[in-house]
């Protein structure tokens, strides 16, 4: 396949490849993993499948190498990780739009101090 964890059976290491951008689905694994580690003795090997939407490096033009066009690393963006959390927070009432507001707020916040300190 397109991944590592058919390889790990080869070398009699068990295997698990996840939804990387599901963060409970990456937890549950982990600790599934973890447990198979500590009561067997044995190395797993998780392979967290996900999508990069950026380039690997500021020197790196991954258009000369990618296919994909802008619709449709929107559309993985939105599959992403914190999307995907904050859509299963507001489901359960934890989340709101305020609170993102706020948080953001709190953010610009500490990158804005941060240069600041860096600067003097």
């Amino acid at each position: 396949g397109d991944g590592i964890a058919g390889r790990g059976p080869a070398f009699g290491i068990p295997s698990v490849r996840v939804d990387g951008n599901d963060l409970i689905a990456v937890y549950a694994a982990t600790k599934q993993a973890r447990t198979m580690a500590v009561e067997q003795g044995t190395p797993v090997l998780l392979e967290l499948m996900t999508y990069r939407v950026g380039d690997h490096t500021t020197s790196d033009d991954s258009k000369a190498y990618r296919r994909e066009d802008e619709a449709q690393i929107a559309a993985w963006k939105a599959k992403g990780p914190i999307p995907r959390w904050r859509k299963f927070l507001e489901s359960q009432g934890a989340w709101d739009a305020e609170k993102q507001e706020k948080l953001e707020a709190f953010a610009k916040d500490e990158i804005v101090s941060a240069f600041k300190a860096g600067e003097a």
